[in-house]
């Protein structure tokens, strides 16, 4: 019984090591993503991809419209609010804090805590934090120019599906 007992609290003390030495490589890599503004990295890539769902969501309905309109051609509130119910989902999908717990989660495997360190080190440094910020400002950039590049070739892309399925729809 009594080395029973050894072995149990050995096995505890040598856990307990681990999964105390896992938080603190845990909370090293929350510090290390807070400090390369991650979830302001996020939140901005969020509002972008809302507007862009919005806009393809918008171009959609007014297809729809253009094509199922009621004989009187107003506007019909059901759809209105289908529509509404629509930008509310896709305004949802996933929040910042999601996103930066998700990326977390794959962070530093393949680093080692001395590895971590030197990262930490580094955003928390001021040449660090003036990379974090051109980082955000570039994304910010970016983004606007890929998404505008985006739904230009996207709506190309439908109006080649349209034309293609009314050409085959006319044979």
């Amino acid at each position: 019984m009594k080395n029973k007992t050894m072995i149990f609290l050995a096995s505890w003390f040598v856990l307990s090591a681990a999964w105390a030495g896992d938080d603190a490589r845990q909370d090293k890599i929350a510090r290390i993503l807070e400090a390369q503004g991650l979830e302001q990295t996020f939140q901005q890539q969020l509002e972008r991809s809302n507007t862009s769902a919005r806009d393809v969501g918008e171009s959609v309905y007014r297809t729809f419209l253009l094509k199922n309109a009621g004989p009187d051609g107003k506007a019909n509130p059901l759809l209105e609010g289908i529509f509404r119910s629509y930008l509310e989902r896709s305004a949802r999908l996933f929040s910042a804090r999601e996103l930066v717990n998700s990326y977390a989660s794959y962070y530093g495997l393949g680093m080692s805590d001395a590895d971590l360190d030197a990262v930490l080190a580094y955003y928390t440094s001021s040449v660090g934090r003036r990379d974090t910020a051109s980082s955000q400002a570039a994304m910010a950039g970016f983004s606007d120019t890929m998404a505008a590049e985006g739904e230009k070739r996207l709506n190309a892309s439908i109006g080649r599906l349209m034309f293609e399925l009314k050409a085959a729809t006319a044979r």
